[in-house]
């Protein structure tokens, strides 16, 4: 211990004699004042305080609305499995229709013997006895013409002129196939032959007589009643929470409570909501109104939830959760105290022995014995931003390549298409040299010579969809040329949509296909093909529609999937590679009634960004 005072006596004596040197004396104040601030210590210290309490107040907000969002994102999965619930059963119920139509039909539409009438009698109530299956059936009424003898029976078998004389029924004999009635009070027979009323939904099905389509040849009706829905819509949880199914316009087509039921039960704003968003959640008041849209109606499941479900903040587990932020925060400002003391010492200490050095050596301490404290932030600063501009330049030529890669795939993609329409029309020229229509060929050799200069040129592979109509018109005069007129097309075009951009040669496979298999080789004595085209919500929507025969939703699902359709194919792959994951392709088609292709894709103009990517 003596040791060590005698030691520090002879070194703090050393340091008077080297600090009485003016030179030195003055070097080592400026560099002490220079290297070293409190009030700068005191700033970082305050500074980091200030990110640490706004970091822990942030993390509390976020942590706050992620247990909100949570508990709303649970309300609507509950409402999507009651809508689900409600589509299979509604679906079923159709099912039930299609397959006792196939029963009747052929029956009511026989002139079929007095006797024979019997025979169809025994068949239809042996086909009704199957509906015993589905639960959901609480009722069927079958409306057939006056001159079968089972007409009269007055249960299940009724007149057609029972139907005309109702108001109610009246919109729905004017439409053919399934349409469904909402909630009413239905006239019903029990067990006991005694007559009582139910509130139902009933499912119409409208056929029409195959020789006098103007004439219905039965109609249809199966009766739901609402209370078979109870189980789906009683509330769990909260007894402040109501469960509806209801229409478009508002009206309670079932609910546990009955007193609701044929009322308009949210207001004229909610319900414009709803209808907008379809499937949501929607705060109004006092209430969460979870709503979702059935499949193949205008009709929504609706759940009117208490707010105070999402008020979760307030609950135990909130609590726990502002302890927690409490604890972190005491926790970080510990942290930063430490730190800032740690800091504040090594710096001080390092700084004191730099002097000391320069004052046993009797040399000025040079700029490297004594570091800054912001130069190896200033050094990490400069490495992270020619980082950062290194990886950006690295993703810009990752991205230059990509899109060279789509543009060459489109190139291609198209040239495939060319020698595809031409084999096509080469051959339709064949045939008429072959038929001595020799005027009719030299017509289409021009027609063709005509749009194989507009078509297979160097020009831009991306062309105003004015320019794919111009080439669309083209083709279709020779088509029409080829079938003498057997087929009609109408342009349906808004000028908006003249200047937006397309890949060429992109509606002629569609027309080709529309004709091919949809028009020309069609029964029906008017022929149409049309083409729409006009923008909306920033997309380019066309659509290519035929009065042809229609197909099957097999064979709509093989096109869109790709597993049949070469120009259906092409066309779709091109507009992806165009649209970059934006576009869509979609078929609609009906057996006996056409198909509709429909095509939307990113609506960019000669300049815009989008387009000149390309």
């Amino acid at each position: 211990m003596m040791k060590l005072l005698f030691s520090l006596k002879r070194r703090c004596r050393a340091l008077r004699e080297r600090f009485r040197t003016p030179a030195v004396r003055d070097q080592i104040l400026y560099r002490s004042v220079r290297r070293f601030s409190w009030n700068k210590a005191l700033l970082v210290i305050l500074i980091l305080a200030v990110v640490t309490m706004g970091t822990v107040f942030l993390f509390f907000n976020l942590v706050t609305s992620t247990m909100k969002r949570n508990v709303r994102q649970s309300l609507e999965q509950a409402v999507e499995q009651q809508k689900i619930h409600f589509d299979f059963r509604l679906r079923s119920v159709q099912q039930q229709a299609e397959n006792l139509m196939n029963v009747i039909y052929p029956c009511v539409s026989s002139n079929a013997e007095p006797v024979e009438q019997y025979k169809e009698y025994a068949e239809l109530r042996s086909a009704f006895g199957l509906c015993t299956g589905n639960e959901d059936i609480s009722n069927i009424r079958l409306y057939v013409p006056s001159s079968k003898i089972y007409s009269k029976q007055g249960g299940t078998f009724r007149s057609l002129t029972d139907l005309s004389d109702s108001e109610t029924y009246l919109p729905y004999l004017d439409h053919v196939g399934i349409s469904w009635m909402e909630t009413q009070l239905v006239p019903i027979l029990d067990q006991s032959g005694n007559r009582s009323n139910m509130q139902a939904l009933t499912c119409v099905f409208s056929m029409r007589q195959k020789t006098d389509y103007s004439r219905i040849a039965c109609v249809l009706m199966l009766d739901v009643n609402v209370a078979n829905f109870d189980e789906l819509l009683t509330a769990e949880g909260s007894p402040n929470q109501h469960a509806y199914l209801v229409s478009g316009s508002g009206v309670c087509l079932a609910s546990p409570g009955k007193k609701e039921l044929g009322k308009q039960i949210i207001s004229d704003k909610l319900t414009a909501q709803m209808k907008a968003m379809e499937s949501g959640s929607i705060e109004e008041g006092r209430s969460v109104y979870v709503f979702r849209k059935l499949s193949n109606f205008d009709w929504y499941v609706l759940v009117d939830y208490p707010s105070s479900m999402l008020s979760v903040a307030d609950s135990l587990q909130a609590n726990f959760l502002k302890c927690m932020v409490a604890i972190m925060l005491i926790v970080s400002l510990t942290i930063v105290f430490i730190l800032a003391y740690h800091f504040i010492t090594n710096l001080t200490l390092t700084r004191i022995n730099a002097t000391l050095e320069a004052l046993n050596t009797g040399k000025s301490p040079a700029a490297e014995e004594a570091p800054e404290f912001l130069d190896p932030l200033h050094h990490l600063e400069r490495n992270a931003d020619q980082m950062v501009l290194t990886i950006k330049e690295l993703m810009e030529e990752r991205y230059k390549d990509q899109l060279a890669i789509a543009d060459s795939q489109m190139k291609s993609l198209q040239a495939q298409i060319k020698p595809h329409f031409l084999y096509n029309t080469l051959d339709i020229i064949k045939w008429m040299i072959l038929d001595d229509q020799t005027e009719d060929a030299v017509w289409m050799v021009n027609a063709l010579s005509k749009y194989l200069r507009q078509s297979i040129n160097k020009g831009p592979a991306i062309i105003p969809l004015r320019e794919e109509l111009e080439l669309s018109h083209n083709y279709l005069q020779i088509m029409q040329k080829r079938f003498r007129n057997r087929f009609t097309v109408g342009f349906e075009v808004e000028d908006e949509a003249l200047d937006c951009r397309i890949p060429k040669l992109s509606l002629q496979p569609l027309l080709e296909n529309a004709l091919l298999h949809g028009v020309l080789y069609s029964e029906k004595p008017e022929k149409e093909l049309t083409i729409r085209a006009w923008v909306a919500e920033g997309m380019l929507c066309i659509e290519v529609e035929d009065s042809g025969e229609g197909m099957s939703q097999e064979q709509c699902r093989k096109l869109e999937n790709g597993e049949s359709g070469y120009g259906f194919s092409n066309v779709r792959k091109r507009l992806e590679l165009y649209g970059k994951g934006k576009s869509q392709c979609s078929i609609f088609s009906r057996e006996g009634v056409g198909t509709c292709i429909s095509i939307q894709i990113p609506a960019a103009t000669k300049g815009d960004t989008f387009e000149t990517q390309f």
